[in-house]
């Protein structure tokens, strides 16, 4: 399946998916209802600019990709200008806190 056969909400359920991410989690760290991501999801709503903003984080968009995914979002550009979602896709940043590198003693 190709992007130009899927719609942007398919889109984000597909990459939030591939994050391993309940709508109820994506709910929660965005701070909205989980009844709007289903919406958004259903492509029944599109995103507020905020609300956009904070699922490109949430959704691990790279930041050299962010503007464009809020123009998909809002409706300025199609969705097949976003990048393919692979099942498991590569999750750039990792959330959890690296671990402190040891300085030696002067």
């Amino acid at each position: 399946m190709t992007n130009q056969e899927i719609s942007f909400g398919l889109w984000i359920r597909k990459r939030r998916k591939a994050l391993d991410i309940t709508q109820q989690e994506l709910a929660q760290r965005v701070g909205c209802s989980l009844s709007l991501i289903f919406k958004i999801e259903s492509d029944e709503r599109r995103p507020s600019r905020q609300i956009a903003e904070l699922l490109a984080k949430q959704l691990e968009i790279p930041t050299e990709q962010r503007d464009l995914f809020l123009k998909v979002a809002r409706q300025e550009k199609t969705v097949d200008h976003l990048e393919p979602i692979s099942p498991l896709a590569s999750r750039g940043t990792d959330p959890s806190p690296a671990s402190p590198q040891t300085q030696p003693n002067p």
